[in-house]
């Protein structure tokens, strides 16, 4: 799998609901996309990564930290001045967050369309991207390049938007990009507020996804688990799994990670067919496993701190059936 986007540090606090008294932070590699490379990689897939790092310690911190959990970043950049993003974090005493983005000039924003070589997507399967690389032109064209890619390779792009309200919300012509770049995917992941916000609701996300190449959408709904359909007409829903929230950062992500770790293991993109078809192809099976696995691996994250600090134990992914054919 090759993962394009964000990649950034998120800081988190020692204390609950609030920074008064703060007097140390906990320091996870975030952004949405790395977080879905790092749940795939600890699945046992390949997974590169395309994105761009400052030229400081955080910036090495990132890239050392992909390294370490087995995630390629041959071709990832470095911006000559820009420094890496960070992103404070604060967690509710219900696990609930929200994030203060210390970023409003960070590496990965500045990210270009000569920072995308064509290499890494050869032989790729699966092309993984959100909406939150494209504040700026420069990142926005680089966006392009990559659905233009992934498309000559004929790969299976998946998407989730990853709404950031200080953003994404606030913005007509943002919004607008987003629904572009959903509407070129064949797999997309959103919640149910961010159905409502850029369809109307799921059955308006079906109507107009439908209407191109996306060929499966799957919308997550906290701790209620999860719902997907096909273009072909199947549907399901998984109910989750009952957990105490400890930090919900992430969630979405490592949901995302376990769909794609289970459809990666079907062989997804490996054959003749590509985007959609490939999708089609799969038994009903396999696609209502991998929403159960993703909402295994949501279920994992939000039970300690940081987007990436746990996934599930080996042994329950292969009785889960995440392992098999």
């Amino acid at each position: 799998m090759l993962a394009f986007g964000e990649c950034l540090l998120d800081l988190f606090p020692d204390t609950r609901g609030g920074y008064t008294g703060v007097r140390s932070f906990a320091v996870w590699p975030g952004g949405a996309p790395s977080n879905v490379a790092y749940g795939v990689a600890a699945a046992g897939h390949e997974v590169t990564f395309l994105g761009k790092v400052g030229p400081d310690w955080l910036g090495e911190a990132v890239l050392s930290r992909m390294a370490e959990a087995g995630i390629d970043t041959q071709y990832m950049t470095q911006a000559q001045a820009t420094p890496t993003g960070v992103t404070f974090v604060r967690v509710e005493h219900d696990g609930e967050r929200s994030f203060f983005p210390y970023r409003h000039l960070a590496a990965d924003k500045e990210i270009t369309p000569k920072d995308i070589p064509e290499a890494p997507f050869k032989g790729a399967r699966v092309v993984h991207l959100g909406a939150n690389c494209m504040a700026l032109e420069p990142s926005w064209d680089a966006t392009g390049r990559v659905v233009e890619l992934a498309m000559a390779q004929g790969c299976v792009i998946s998407f989730d938007p990853n709404l950031r309200p200080h953003y994404h919300l606030k913005s007509p012509k943002v919004m607008d990009r987003v629904r572009e770049l959903a509407a070129e995917a064949h797999i997309v992941k959103m919640n149910r507020e961010e159905a409502s916000a850029l369809y109307g609701g799921p059955e308006g996300a079906r109507e107009a996804l439908f209407a191109g190449p996306t060929a499966l959408l799957v919308v997550t709904r906290d701790r209620d688990g999860a719902e997907w359909w096909t273009r072909d007409g199947r549907a399901g829903a998984h109910p989750g799994f009952p957990c105490e929230a400890v930090d919900a950062t992430g969630a979405g992500d490592a949901f995302m990670a376990g769909l794609l770790a289970v459809l990666l293991e079907a062989e997804l993109g490996t054959d003749t067919a590509a985007g959609p078809d490939a999708i089609q192809d799969l038994p009903t099976q396999r696609l209502e496993r991998a929403v159960e696995i993703g909402n295994l691996f949501g279920a994992s994250c939000v039970a300690v701190y940081g987007a990436t600090a746990s996934w599930p134990e080996t042994s329950l992914w292969s009785q889960r059936g995440g392992g098999s054919r």
